[in-house]
């Protein structure tokens, strides 16, 4: 951003930290059930810094957290693993899933929800000219039938919460 340099990594001792320009400006630390965790998507806008992570607990099971300027937001508390994180202005996107859904999240609230019996979760998203860009991995939609093993590309514009197929890459 700028001169500066945003890079997202684990320190010497495993915790997730974000670091500008090298040094270490923020240490993700996560409670004493934490078994590993890891930074899977950062997005700095304005002097804001957004990060979403992935944690495995010590009962087995995954958790997503949203991160920003290094402190964790308890919106997301039923997100088992969160992926993307996008900003548009005042509006905060987060794409992931629950163990029931793929689920893109604007301002901590479900905006599109998929319901799923697979690992189906949205992986990626971006916003470009008021459209919102998305990607969804291992399920794919054609009238109504859902195919698994795709990367879904869907689009749409970001006023309205009417998503479009856009393409399928296996």
């Amino acid at each position: 951003v700028g001169d500066d340099i945003y890079v997202a990594g684990l320190n010497e001792t495993g915790i997730p930290v974000i670091k500008k320009n090298d040094e270490v400006l923020y240490t993700l630390e996560f409670d004493q059930q934490c078994m590993g965790s890891s930074v899977s998507s950062m997005t700095v806008h304005g002097d804001d810094v957004y990060a979403t992570t992935i944690y495995l607990t010590s009962s087995g099971g995954f958790y997503g957290k949203l991160w920003i300027n290094g402190v964790a937001s308890q919106d997301y508390a039923d997100a088992t693993e969160l992926y993307a994180v996008c900003v548009d202005g005042d509006d905060v996107y987060v794409a992931g899933g629950t163990n029931e859904a793929a689920v893109i999240w604007k301002n901590a609230e479900p905006y599109y929800v998929y319901p799923t019996t697979s690992t189906g979760l949205f992986v990626d998203i971006e916003i470009i000219r008021n459209f919102l860009y998305l990607v969804c991995n291992d399920f794919l939609i054609v009238s109504s039938v859902v195919y698994h093993g795709y990367n879904s590309y869907w689009i749409a514009p970001t006023e309205r919460k009417g998503f479009q197929y856009l393409r399928t890459k296996e």
